[in-house]
């Protein structure tokens, strides 16, 4: 019994552990580009006002939430000298962002999707093409997607992102927010506002964080080491340490 049952363990793991490091290699491979090579990035407070001259309340408080949950905690967390400041009003003339429906949309193309943004045109949202009034979860995606771009991020070079990044340029169906922010996402945000590159170990995550997918957690301990509770970057040849996915899961 036990000289068949131990080789069958033995592959089951290598083969496991080959799939998430592969997940691994995906996730950089869909990393977001930059939408604007000319904007100097964020610094300081990002004023936010969503015109509720446009936008329902339930619309606006829903648009404010997917902001809020998925990209202000790696924003404030990071040290990148960057708040997010999201507010709802008639007047959103003084913010750096503005959130709208009415007027001309920032470029004529913008005619035929469904919302279009970017980091100095802020979100305008399709009044005839944009989310259903009522349907919460289009709301929050779409939201969170467009003020990817407001970050200066463009979608990845690969469409088959959504496991990977909010940015893909095809939307999950149905399109829903992810409840926590995704690998692809956190690794571009870092190369962009933290000074990381692909080649130097432009890749940071909280060690003490919770992660969806056991794929994120061998990015993590593939390409990292654990030094007195810093995370340092040693290349793709790594050994894993710390802990793994049957240790986490």
């Amino acid at each position: 019994m036990r000289r068949t049952t131990a080789p069958l363990l033995v592959v089951i793991l290598l083969v496991s552990g080959v799939t998430t490091r592969l997940r691994a290699l995906e996730c950089i491979n869909c990393i977001p580009e930059t939408l604007n090579q000319n904007f100097g990035g964020w610094s300081g407070e990002i004023s936010v006002c969503i015109d509720t001259d446009d936008f329902s309340e339930n619309q606006a408080n829903w648009m404010e939430a997917a902001i809020e949950s998925y990209w202000e905690p790696w924003v404030e967390g990071n040290n990148t000298g960057i708040t997010i400041n999201v507010t709802q009003n008639g007047d959103c003339s003084s913010a750096a962002v503005k959130v709208r429906s009415s007027g001309d949309p920032p470029d004529p193309a913008c005619q035929s999707q469904g919302a279009c943004a970017g980091p100095t045109e802020g979100i305008w949202v399709n009044p005839s093409l944009g989310p259903p009034a009522t349907n919460e979860d289009r709301w929050k995606y779409t939201a969170g997607h467009e003020f990817g771009h407001v970050l200066n991020l463009a979608h990845p070079q690969n469409s088959g992102c959504g496991d990977f990044s909010l940015m893909n340029s095809q939307p999950p169906s149905p399109p829903q927010l992810p409840s926590s922010m995704k690998c692809a996402d956190m690794s571009g945000m870092t190369k962009w506002y933290l000074g990381g590159n692909t080649q130097s170990g432009g890749y940071s995550y909280e060690w003490s964080q919770d992660y969806e997918d056991c794929y994120d957690i061998y990015l993590v301990t593939e390409y990292f080491y654990r030094v007195e509770g810093q995370m340092s970057f040693i290349g793709y040849t790594a050994v894993k340490v710390g802990w793994t996915c049957d240790e986490q899961y």
